[in-house]
């Protein structure tokens, strides 16, 4: 039986928490661009250009629905969006449901360079790639697990409202109850 701690909602959240969570999303695109830099430098750059118009993807088609638009939410993009897409209510952010192909493509920036680490291994074994695949493999967790699961989602106010992405939480929720 575990004692449940007081949850703090917040209307902003701590430059903490933004700082930590900037931190493990560069390292975790830096390292991606490193691995795939062994195919080529175009590889590297292509993933980066991938992983800059996934971000504004993400903004322009939820962060400018969420609660936390112009204020700062985990990942600061709240700040952000404001400077480039107006606050949008022609649907309930709450009730926006995520495809399967939605959360492939958030994914995909860990993805890539898991795959790509992999074929370069089989191509060419090197003790560099299998350092570089391990800490894209734990920054990828980290960030999930501890940053979205300890720091962020737990103290959205947007997930208490609804999130698209909730539907997740609530899963690793019950498989951690059971």
């Amino acid at each position: 039986m575990s004692k449940k701690m007081k949850e703090e909602i917040y209307e902003n959240y701590p430059m903490r928490v933004l700082i930590l969570s900037n931190l493990t999303m560069v390292l975790g695109y830096a390292i991606g661009a490193i691995i795939l830099a062994g195919f080529c430098i175009w590889v590297a750059v292509a993933y980066l250009i991938f992983c800059l118009v996934l971000k504004i993807i993400l903004m322009k088609n939820g962060c400018n629905y969420c609660y936390y638009y112009g204020k700062w939410c985990g990942d600061g993009m709240g700040k952000i969006v404001p400077l480039f897409f107006k606050k949008r209510y022609d649907r309930d952010f709450s009730k926006m449901e995520f495809s399967n192909i939605d959360v492939f493509l958030v994914f995909l920036p860990t993805i890539l360079p898991v795959i790509g680490a992999i074929v370069l291994l089989l191509i060419k074994f090197s003790w560099a790639m299998i350092i570089l695949l391990v800490l894209c493999i734990v920054i990828g967790l980290v960030s999930i697990i501890v940053m979205h699961g300890a720091l962020i989602c737990k103290n959205c106010k947007q997930g208490r409202i609804g999130c698209p992405a909730g539907a997740g939480q609530r899963f690793m929720k019950e498989l951690k109850e059971e």
